[in-house]
């Protein structure tokens, strides 16, 4: 009997050992970094408000007694809120086989580390020590976004919708900074306008990228997209400011 237990437990002990080897490797896979991370609160524009209110008012004299209703007004201006970043650090949970991460507190949940290059910096030694190693691969985003096409290409343009964002923004906020010193080179004549008007570029970019990554506009040239899609957009985003905020002046 004892010559059988003791075979038990021998044979219990070899299932067991790969699950821990196992499941020690999956530990692994798992690191968590402290990451400095930029949080943005996008720019507005805050159309001008009236608002108005009725007051009555009752008036004695020796025999009648009079109603009155006053309307007062209050204008509040248009303004214009711009952009505003501020920096804190969050916690953050890798897993380094799936080339993954979770960010504690931006609301995004799990994504790829190709979508975050300071995480994915932070993230390249401590994975190797546990066994896992970011190659060439795991730079995409680098190499979409530092080839661009010429306008006069024919060659399939090929955007993830992050790296469309990413550029298209930021040529909008290059184009801006030139737009506010002359307003005029685009056809407006006050500060106001022009951060309407790129407000309202921005709001579009999304749609933009959207489009460009379904199959009605594979394989089109990169003036093709400029005279389908931006054009049609800059000219609605004029017409915009010049409706609504005609009236606006430099201060």
């Amino acid at each position: 009997m004892q010559k059988y237990f003791f075979k038990y437990i021998l044979f219990f002990s070899l299932l067991i050992i790969p699950y821990n080897s196992l499941f020690a490797e999956e530990l692994k896979r798992y690191i968590w970094l402290s990451v400095p991370y930029t949080f943005t609160e996008r720019e507005k524009y805050i159309n001008e408000e009236e608002v108005c209110e009725y007051i009555s008012s009752k008036e004695k004299d020796n025999q009648n007694t009079q109603k009155s209703i006053i309307q007062k007004c209050t204008k509040s201006p248009a303004r214009y809120i711009p952009e505003k970043t501020s920096t804190k650090n969050l916690r953050v949970h890798v897993d380094c086989k799936d080339k993954t991460y979770d960010a504690k507190g931006d609301g995004k949940g799990w994504r790829k580390l190709v979508l975050q290059e300071t995480i994915l910096n932070a993230a390249k030694e401590p994975c190797f020590r546990s066994g896992y190693v970011f190659d060439a691969n795991n730079y995409v985003f680098n190499s979409e976004a530092r080839n661009p096409i010429s306008k006069n290409s024919t060659i399939p343009q090929k955007f993830t919708y992050e790296v469309c964002l990413k550029d298209s923004i930021n040529q909008l906020r290059a184009e801006k900074d030139l737009s506010l010193k002359n307003p005029q080179s685009i056809g407006l004549s006050s500060l106001e306008q022009v951060n309407a008007y790129y407000l309202q570029l921005r709001s579009k970019v999304p749609n933009i990228c959207e489009q460009l990554n379904s199959k009605k506009y594979s394989g089109i040239s990169k003036i093709e997209i400029e005279l389908s899609l931006w054009d049609p957009m800059r000219l609605e985003a004029i017409e915009y400011v010049m409706k609504n905020i005609n009236n606006c002046k430099n201060n």
